[in-house]
């Protein structure tokens, strides 16, 4: 994990557990370190435990964000992209940068902001 994906994830751990950092291993740890303490003196440790958080929770997709909105629409059996409904055309991204590959397109992590 380079240290942009490391910061950016650490972030994203950061505002799921919230203001008190409830259940965060980082925060939960045996030497009793405030959490940059933890990351300035046991760097690796902390690249481990971010690793292993983001690969448990990984970003929402395009795909997974409208079946929870919209839970019935229906699927493409072999690819699982919805049938009748397109990104671009939902504004999701620009339609100028269709490339007509729907899967990668409905499986693109929504960047939070």
């Amino acid at each position: 994990m380079d240290a942009v994906k490391f910061f950016k994830e650490k972030e994203r751990m950061c505002k799921s557990f919230g203001e008190g950092c409830t259940g965060c291993m980082i925060h939960i740890n045996q030497h009793k370190l405030r959490c940059f303490q933890f990351c300035e003196k046991y760097p690796e440790k902390a690249v481990d435990i971010v690793k292993e958080w983001s690969a448990e929770h990984p970003k929402e997709t395009r795909l997974a964000r409208l079946l929870k909105n919209y839970p019935n629409t229906p699927l493409l059996n072999k690819d699982g992209i919805p049938v009748y409904v397109c990104a671009a055309h939902l504004g999701l991204m620009d339609i100028d940068d269709c490339d007509n590959d729907c899967i990668i397109c409905w499986n693109t992590p929504i960047e939070e902001e």
